[in-house]
């Protein structure tokens, strides 16, 4: 090895140590986006949306005209495709409220399109394919509330109604009984067009508007004592953005700041009480997406452009650093990269017994954006291929392969010349 290699492996290895010190402040730790098929057959905003077993639905809002939509789709991550499921039979709204508590997605509550604010509540059941009216949220009609769900249980507050007045009441709801109880209050006062998920035991709401500012500040509510407690603010002001969990942690995306549309994506850590900017969305700014999350995948579409509407969706995979400079993605079977940083090539190794079921292979950089592929057909060596990496600039990458049954492999690896 001559002067100017050794320099070169010197200079790498600094660089790896300095991407690990600083992690997750960087973009060697932000994961990916990967865009998916268009969700529904209309653009669409303030969309329903949860998730159920392995799949996820959204469908509802308004489109372009302002008129309220009653569709829902189903996403099959596996197949990548959509399906249309049963229409929403309440009347016709807009803002209305979602979410997931055990196998059964709800909805419910809303601004009437006939005017007027809606209270009742909707539980839809995949199996059936059936909606079944349940009991009327216990406060005032209202729209734009926030939401979570922990354990058995949602909960549901805050919000407002058309044109003259805020709320900071907040409820529980058992779908064993059809039951609502009142809670504490909302710590951060009357709030509409908040953010919400759950991580663990814990619930938590983040930004938002009162009447008279938007709001940056964010809280965690614990069922176990009733009791709302301050957290670390988001980064800015920030409403009416997409929301979801992945393991450990909770996810907001895009949005609006009160001067801008967003495509911004942060991560927050319960245990250090911080929030991490992760890889921004590809696409336009917006607000109003849907959100939700499938297994170790968030996702992401829809909304209001301002001047338009839009339908895309877009899968987020998290990096989570393992040992090393290894990161793992949530994958169908394990792949082996090597060498890892590439230079000149990437090689990948199969079990045995997929090699022959692969139907694609991909490289992603990390704006999901595909910048090689090899379709069906390509050579094997011992159960292992070979793609060019040469003329990839340096930085980050995914490497991806869907199988003939559409399951998908997907790994991190490093480009470096």
């Amino acid at each position: 090895m001559n002067y100017n290699q050794i320099i070169k492996h010197v200079s790498f290895i600094l660089l790896l140590i300095i991407l690990l010190a600083l992690c997750p402040n960087t973009a060697f730790c932000q994961g990916a986006w990967i865009q998916k098929p268009n969700a529904g057959t209309e653009e669409r905003f303030h969309a329903v949306s949860f998730s159920i077993d392995d799949n996820g639905f959204t469908g509802m809002g308004e489109n372009i005209s302002g008129t309220p939509l009653i569709d829902l789709w189903e996403y099959d991550p596996i197949a990548s495709v959509w399906t249309q499921k049963a229409n929403f039979p309440g009347v016709l709204r807009s803002n209305i409220t979602s979410l997931t508590i055990r196998n059964k997605g709800y909805a419910g509550c809303g601004l009437g399109f006939s005017g007027g604010d809606l209270n009742d509540f909707w539980a839809y059941e995949p199996g059936t394919n059936t909606w079944t009216q349940r009991a009327n949220y216990p406060g005032s009609g209202r729209y734009n509330m926030f939401q979570f769900s922990i354990g058995n249980k949602g909960y549901i507050g805050g919000g407002n109604i058309n044109g003259i007045g805020v709320f900071s009441d907040f409820w529980e709801y058992d779908p064993n009984t059809d039951d609502w109880t009142q809670k504490a209050d909302f710590l951060g006062g009357e709030r509409f067009l908040a953010q919400g998920f759950s991580i663990g035991n814990n619930g938590y709401v983040i930004g938002g508007n009162t009447l008279t500012s938007a709001e940056s500040t964010a809280y965690k509510y614990d069922p176990a004592t009733n009791s709302w407690s301050s957290i670390a603010d988001f980064p800015y002001t920030i409403n009416q953005a997409a929301s979801f969990s992945i393991g450990n942690r909770g996810y907001i995306c895009t949005g609006f700041d009160g001067t801008d549309l967003l495509n911004g994506l942060f991560s927050y850590n319960p245990v250090s009480d911080s929030w991490i900017q992760k890889a921004t969305m590809p696409g336009p700014g917006r607000f109003a997406p849907f959100g939700f999350a499938i297994g170790n995948n968030g996702y992401a579409g829809t909304g209001s452009g301002g001047f338009n509407l839009i339908n895309d969706m877009w899968e987020y995979t998290p990096d989570t650093i393992t040992t090393g400079s290894k990161s793992t993605l949530s994958s169908a079977f394990p792949l082996k990269l090597q060498p890892n940083p590439a230079n000149a090539f990437i090689g990948v190794t199969f079990p045995n017994e997929n090699a022959n079921r692969i139907s694609e292979i991909k490289i992603l950089n990390y704006t999901g954006q595909s910048v090689l592929k090899s379709s069906m057909g390509v050579s094997f060596l011992n159960d292992a291929i070979k793609l060019p990496t040469r003329t990839l600039p340096d930085g980050n990458y995914v490497l991806m392969v869907r199988f003939s049954d559409g399951s998908i492999s997907k790994e991190k690896f490093l480009v470096f010349h």
